[in-house]
């Protein structure tokens, strides 16, 4: 009998992740720098306005449970397109509970004089 769809969840999702995600750096905090697969939503506001680029300040992952058992919101992580890091706001299983889907927000670490490393 062939295997149904629901059985080959587990399978299907990692070869999702693996041929559609985009490599990301997640470090929890306290511990060091994972790469990871995830698929990455950045939102309508990224690109070029009038010739300066424009970066959203937030963005979305959907990434393995497996890969990020406890996520917090003290985490970091690294968006490959914009290369600046982010943190959970919040994270909920999607329908199958084999993924996080998370809705991100920018750090923001300020430095000498309250300048943004980056925005420079």
């Amino acid at each position: 009998m062939p295997a149904s769809l629901e059985a080959l969840d587990v399978a299907l999702n990692g070869t999702t992740l693996q041929l559609l995600g985009e490599t990301i750096t997640y470090t929890p905090f306290g511990g060091g720098a994972l790469t990871l697969k995830a698929l990455v939503d950045y939102g309508q506001a990224d690109g070029v306005m009038a010739g300066v680029r424009a970066v959203q300040d937030e963005a979305a992952i959907e990434i393995a449970v497996s890969s990020v058992p406890t996520p917090s919101e003290a985490d970091a992580i690294v968006l490959p397109r914009t290369g600046l890091t982010y943190a959970p706001k919040h994270w909920m299983r999607d329908a199958s509970g084999l993924n996080w889907l998370m809705p991100l927000k920018r750090k923001v670490d300020l430095v000498m004089g309250g300048m943004v490393p980056g925005l420079l």
